[in-house]
């Protein structure tokens, strides 16, 4: 299978778990490339945010690492150890910048895994789950720009792309 079909797959995936959100839970989504397959770690804790996020310019959220639930536990224990979830315990994503459209978003993240932060441009869409609103929006990382080295596993046959994509779902008010 091709990486935009894997992509794709996970979307819907992703996108038909939104469908079962309740409300006031903050959904993020890693998804990650190898040379074999991919796979996707979720975390939907509503511990994230405990009501809607009024999303404006320095609007903080934490994701705690240990939050994501990925297809099987080895893969969450790669994942702690990858992020040093031990040292760094979340993922933070601040908006630094907020330019309201429509129905439609600009958003300028600065994004902090360990100890470095990288900025991001992300096109957020407003849409309506059970009568609440949500922004969505997708941006690919370089593991290597946060000080990753992407690992191998299986002495070297399974080989995880630098590429990763983080897809979140934000209750919000604005």
């Amino acid at each position: 299978m091709n990486e935009n079909y894997m992509k794709y797959l996970c979307f819907i995936f992703c996108c038909l778990g939104f469908v079962e959100l309740s409300w006031s839970q903050v959904h993020i989504q890693v998804t990650v490339y190898t040379n074999v397959n991919s796979f996707c770690c979720e975390s939907m804790e509503s511990s994230i945010s405990s009501e809607a996020v009024q999303l404006k310019e320095e609007t903080v959220i934490n994701v705690p690492i240990a939050s994501f639930e990925c297809p099987n536990k080895m893969i969450e224990k790669d994942l702690n150890q990858l992020f040093e979830s031990h040292i760094y315990p979340s993922i933070s994503l601040r908006v630094l910048k907020l330019e309201v459209r429509d129905k439609s978003h600009k958003a300028t993240v600065e994004i902090k895994i360990k100890d470095r932060s990288n900025t991001y441009e992300f096109n957020l869409k407003e849409v309506e789950i059970d009568n609440e609103s949500y922004v969505n929006g997708s941006q690919t990382l370089s593991l290597i720009d946060f000080g990753i080295e992407p690992p191998t596993k299986m002495l070297g046959m399974v080989r995880v792309k630098e590429d990763i994509s983080i897809q979140c779902l934000i209750p919000i008010r604005i």
